[in-house]
């Protein structure tokens, strides 16, 4: 697992090692997750992505890099952001 400085959000991949543990909303959901990294997605369509595994249900996800963040607070204001940029459209 990196250690280091905390980082709020991940911009890349470059950021992240599999193993490392980080907080994300998935989507269609409103709790922050706690998932454990198990794929570097670089190129997806949608930006970078990482493939998880949620340490509470043990459910498979697909989330982009820039919805995760070291805490779970921090993961929640990613969301709170994400969520007011949708409604905004």
């Amino acid at each position: 697992m990196t250690t280091g400085p905390m980082r709020n959000t991940m911009e890349t991949t470059s950021e992240i090692e599999v193993g490392d543990t980080v907080w994300t909303v998935p989507y269609n959901e409103t709790q922050p997750r706690q998932v454990v990294v198990h794929k570097l997605h670089n190129e997806d369509d949608a930006g970078p992505c990482l493939g998880v595994v949620d340490t509470t249900n043990g459910k498979h996800r697909v989330v982009l890099t820039t919805w995760c963040a070291d805490s779970r607070a921090a993961a929640k204001v990613l969301y709170t952001q994400r969520k007011a940029a949708d409604e905004a459209k």
